[in-house]
């Protein structure tokens, strides 16, 4: 982030040296000539200042001009994107404003929407990851958490049969992103801040690619992600599990599970087995922090899946 201020690793560790334990005398410093000139370099930008004494500048005075012309070219960029912007939109081979779907066929244009769509989401961040996994770009940014976007990525469990799926969806969760796991996705799928959205032609196939624009097509995108994503297992849900290791369930854990897969309520259950309504709460609590889920629905997919509901264990 410091680069920003036009300062490299050597610079911003000098210069934050300075602001914590200076003033320094600069005889403290084995002054090589590649020191020497970072001394100068700082000296020269107005960030320390002092000869045999070396002073760290205040930061709010030294770096603010910096800021301010870095915003001022930033400014002075969107202005020209939009003119840009303007050009493209009167051209009437273009795709006209309005449009909501374009047809993207150029890999190299595809990327570069991915990598757009990806790194400029400010809000939310929504994916679906399929089988065969694809790499799209290598500019994978790890993302601060602190100000990146709410991101969800949803992988079907087939994808996972390549280490690079496996990889790429560790990273994602370093990253900060929430990611789940389905038994299938109709197609891949990226939608930042509700605003434009990737998502190939046909399913099965990476090409041709529709770019969708904000609209009741995206509308209803979104509102088949956040269907699948509620069908989803929290990835650390090791579901693939079979039973047999220390997290299967007793027979009247089973016994349990069946029942509130057919739709009984807790009193109903605790009454048919009886035991206390509290007994059964908190045996479905254990069964969830077990199986790794946050709602009875993904339990009860996580126990089918696992295959909870179809072995018979001695309690």
């Amino acid at each position: 982030m410091y680069q920003i201020f036009g300062l490299d690793d050597d610079a911003e560790a000098l210069y934050r040296l300075l602001l914590r334990e200076g003033p320094l005398r600069a005889d403290s410093f084995a002054l090589n000539p590649a020191e020497g000139a970072i001394i100068e370099r700082l000296r020269d930008d107005g960030l320390i200042y002092g000869e045999d004494v070396l002073t760290a500048a205040r930061p709010g005075l030294a770096l603010k001009g910096r800021l301010l012309e870095r915003q001022r070219a930033i400014n002075a960029a969107e202005a020209l994107m939009t003119e840009y912007e303007a050009l493209y939109q009167s051209n009437s081979r273009h795709y006209g404003d309005g449009v909501p779907v374009e047809v993207l066929t150029d890999p190299a244009h595809i990327r570069r929407t991915f990598s757009h769509i990806e790194g400029s989401a400010r809000s939310e961040l929504l994916s679906f990851v399929t089988a065969p996994f694809q790499v799209v770009t290598g500019d994978r940014r790890v993302l601060d958490p602190s100000d990146h976007p709410r991101c969800r990525i949803l992988v079907e469990e087939e994808a996972f049969t390549d280490e690079a799926a496996v990889a790429a969806a560790q990273h994602s969760a370093d990253s900060g992103c929430e990611v789940r796991v389905i038994d299938r996705l109709p197609f891949k799928l990226i939608i930042g801040d509700r605003r434009q959205a990737l998502v190939p032609q046909a399913p099965g196939e990476t090409m041709p690619v529709l770019l969708i624009h904000a609209g009741t097509v995206l509308d209803a995108l979104v509102a088949t992600f956040d269907v699948f994503w509620e069908r989803a297992l929290p990835r650390r849900t090791a579901w693939r599990n079979n039973g047999t290791d220390d997290t299967r369930p007793t027979q009247q854990e089973i016994t349990i599970l069946r029942h509130l897969a057919r739709g009984a309520t807790e009193q109903q259950i605790a009454t048919t087995l009886t035991i206390s309504k509290r007994t059964v709460i908190r045996r479905i609590q254990q069964l969830m922090d077990r199986a790794g889920v946050d709602t009875r629905f993904q339990l009860a997919l996580h126990a089918t899946r696992a295959g909870w509901l179809s072995k018979v264990v001695d309690a």
